[in-house]
């Protein structure tokens, strides 16, 4: 019985580091964020570069850095924790304690991480021709 139990609490515990551990979507007022997973690392440095520009909703769904004539836009990354609230000129992004709005500037860091093609997958189809990057804010 006692092994019945210990299998048991081990299926528990992988299922919730794969939940914990994995990349999600964030909704609201129809709008979604897409969520880094939370990394099991012990290791916390890390370089990048700064990055700017203005938040927009790029296929009129997905939050990311509105197209501008140097760039089509592309949607954000955002690091774990991150919440999105509100909807339409209300909507707004929570992230490492900032709060910015659709429509603002913005600048923070990029680790210019090559694995959040991967999250691609997770997008809605109105937003699956945006390439993604991983952003920061207040770096």
């Amino acid at each position: 019985m006692a092994a019945g139990a210990v299998i048991g609490l081990a299926a528990v515990v992988l299922l919730f580091l794969r939940w914990w551990t994995s990349p999600r979507l964030e909704e609201s007022g129809g709008a979604v964020a897409v969520v880094d997973g939370r990394s099991l690392s012990l290791v916390q440095a890390s370089s990048g570069v700064g990055i700017s520009g203005r938040l927009g909703l790029l296929g009129g769904r997905c939050v990311g850095l509105a197209a501008t004539a140097d760039s089509p836009g592309r949607v954000i990354v955002w690091p774990p924790g991150t919440t999105l609230q509100g909807e339409g000129a209300d909507l707004r992004v929570e992230s490492g304690g900032h709060s910015v709005r659709i429509g603002e500037a913005v600048e923070g860091g990029s680790e210019q991480r090559q694995d959040v093609g991967g999250h691609a997958s997770l997008l809605p189809p109105e937003c699956s021709a945006f390439r993604l990057v991983d952003v920061s804010l207040g770096r």
